[in-house]
């Protein structure tokens, strides 16, 4: 039986997440609306292709990324096909075993590439009216807390368990939390009594070393990098983070 594509897995899902739609509702969606019209609701395409090039370049196939993509988003033809064609459920099961095979291979790491895009393709959201509450989704990935990363696990979960890789979130956590406790003690970012406020602040306002962020999304003001520093420490309040040599 031919699978739907990875885009229209995705597609489907974002629909009855954000507009509530059942799943008979959004599988007739799914089966009737183009492409584009689909693209023009989800705004998927973008965040599914950073986390194909994160799988591509953690395998070092950079060479048929392009054709994954394809893939991907239109199931192996030449148009944009509802169903993943006999050679493209072929490729992406045999990119499943080689990452399943790669002890290098993290999750983790491929929310991170599509986090980094977001950052990238949305600088323009930083000092939108209305978002100031979210200013700190345009820091790291370790510094945004696990509810606010795994939430792109809707464009990249589709895309492994079309490779037959499945996903364990609690597994993921704890990975993820792992690595918030590596980030923070390497960058000096926490003291005996845990995050270290003002070091956060100052490593904030500097661009957290961070190469998606711009000028237009980067704190201008200390009293910015306060609110974020709070934002913070409110997404991470789960981790209890201090400094390894306490």
């Amino acid at each position: 039986m031919a699978m739907l594509t990875p885009y229209r897995v995705v597609a489907k899902n974002a629909l009855m997440s954000w507009n509530g739609l059942s799943d008979e509702e959004a599988q007739k969606i799914v089966e009737t609306q183009s492409f584009d019209e689909l693209e023009g609701q989800v705004w998927a395409k973008g965040s599914m292709l950073y986390a194909v090039s994160a799988i591509a370049q953690n395998l070092g196939l950079e060479t048929v990324q392009t054709d994954l993509e394809n893939i991907v988003l239109n199931g192996g033809g030449k148009q944009h096909s509802l169903t993943l064609s006999e050679s493209g459920q072929q490729t992406l099961s045999e990119i499943g075993e080689l990452l399943k095979a790669n002890k290098n291979f993290s999750v983790v790491d491929v929310l991170s590439k599509v986090h980094d895009g977001w950052v990238k393709d949305n600088a323009k959201k930083f000092n939108k009216e209305g978002r100031e509450g979210k200013k700190y989704q345009h820091l790291p990935i370790e510094l945004i807390g696990w509810k606010e990363a795994k939430a792109d696990l809707l464009f990249v979960e589709p895309i492994l368990n079309s490779m037959g890789i499945s996903i364990d979130e609690k597994q993921l956590e704890q990975e993820y939390n792992s690595r918030v406790e590596t980030y923070f003690n390497k960058n000096g970012l926490v003291d005996e009594k845990g995050i270290d406020k003002a070091a956060l602040t100052s490593f904030i306002l500097k661009g957290a070393k961070y190469p998606p962020l711009t000028e237009q999304n980067t704190a201008k003001s200390k009293d910015e990098a306060q609110l974020m520093t709070t934002q913070v420490c409110e997404k991470l309040s789960n981790i209890n983070l201090k400094s390894k040599n306490a």
